[in-house]
C-alpha cells in the first residue's frame, strides 16, 4: 500500500469505528442528514412551483395579447388589465401551481413530515 492510499482506507474504518463504538453521534448525524435533505426538497419545491408560475404567466400574458388583438382592443387596454390585475392573475397561477405539485408528489412529502417527526 502507498502512503496516499491509506488516508482512503483509514479514514472511512475511524468513522464507522466512532459510529459503531458511539450510536447515539450516529443517530444525530442521520437526524442531521434526514433534516438536510428535507430543507433541500422544500427549496426546490418553492423554486419549481415559481419557475413554472412564471413560464404559464408568461404563456398567459402572450394569449391575452393575442386574444385582445384579434377581438380588436388597444393594447393599452391589456396593459391596464395586466396592471390592476397582474399580481392576483399571478398568485392564482402560484396556487394553482402549488396545488397541482402537492397533489403529485402527496406520498413523498407525507414521508418527509413523518421523517422529521
Amino acid at each position: 500500500m502507498t502512503a496516499g492510499f491509506l488516508p482512503f482506507v483509514l479514514i472511512p474504518l475511524l468513522v464507522y469505528t466512532y459510529f459503531w463504538v458511539n450510536p447515539i453521534a450516529f443517530a444525530t448525524f442521520m437526524e442531521g442528514v434526514s433534516k438536510y435533505i428535507v430543507e433541500v426538497y422544500l427549496g426546490f419545491k418553492e423554486w419549481k412551483i415559481e419557475h413554472e408560475t412564471k413560464k404559464a404567466y408568461r404563456h398567459y400574458i402572450r394569449e391575452s395579447e393575442k386574444l385582445a388583438k384579434t377581438q380588436g382592443y388597444p393594447d393599452s387596454v391589456v396593459k391596464l388589465y395586466f396592471k390592476t390585475y397582474g399580481q392576483d392573475d399571478r398568485s392564482f397561477l402560484r396556487q394553482q401551481n402549488r396545488q397541482m405539485h402537492e397533489a403529485r408528489y402527496k406520498d413523498i412529502e407525507e414521508t418527509m413530515r413523518e421523517l422529521i417527526i
